[in-house]
């Protein structure tokens, strides 16, 4: 058990690692499309920054708690489908952030 659950950390650490070399793209254009937003005086919504943060959370955490815990093998390639959803929240996050900055 103890083997198992030490190859899942570790395919955890690197799909984290990925998943932060996906958030630094996502927070660029997501402050570009916001600039755009801005000078555009298009919709503002905090609804949609509050829920991105929310199902973001709640992505990272869900799926984490599944893949560790899962009693029978799960490929960790599954971890892409919450990278790439906690990137899009990311995004949606940075895209609609009404503060100043």
């Amino acid at each position: 058990a103890l083997r198992i659950i030490s190859l899942r950390l570790g395919n955890a650490v690197f799909f984290a690692l990925f998943a932060l070399y996906l958030a630094i793209p996502a927070l660029t254009d997501g402050f570009v499309q916001r600039r755009i937003r801005q000078e555009n005086a298009s919709r503002e919504s905090a609804g949609i920054y509050h829920r991105a943060k929310y199902w973001r959370a709640g992505i990272v955490s869900t799926s984490s708690v599944l893949y560790l815990s899962a009693p029978f093998p799960v490929s960790p390639l599954w971890l892409l489908i919450p990278v790439c959803g906690g990137a899009g929240m990311l995004y949606l996050q940075a895209k609609y952030l009404k503060k100043y900055l």
